[in-house]
């Protein structure tokens, strides 16, 4: 199973779960406040060590610390392509 990585809403600390969180409230470690876990749309691989991402759009472009290696990891991010 893939983690999910996304920012508390409250304080915009980075949060890490496993995917079957996804729709779940979590406690932030930070703050403490409860946190709806979102629905990614990113799914990707850590270039290092292979685990398995995933993340909201928004995040597309941020760095973040990949919770398996610990290594700085950019998420990818989205392309809108328009059809004519």
């Amino acid at each position: 199973m893939a983690d999910v990585i996304f920012r508390c809403s409250s304080c915009s600390k980075s949060l890490v779960v496993d995917q079957s969180a996804i729709g779940a409230t979590c406690a932030c470690n930070s703050c403490g406040r409860r946190v709806a876990v979102p629905m990614p749309v990113i799914e990707f691989t850590c270039p290092f060590c292979e685990a398995e991402l995933m993340c909201p759009d928004k995040m597309g472009k941020e760095l973040f610390q990949c919770p398996n290696c610990e290594t700085g990891v950019p998420v990818p991010h989205l392309v809108k392509i328009e059809f004519d």
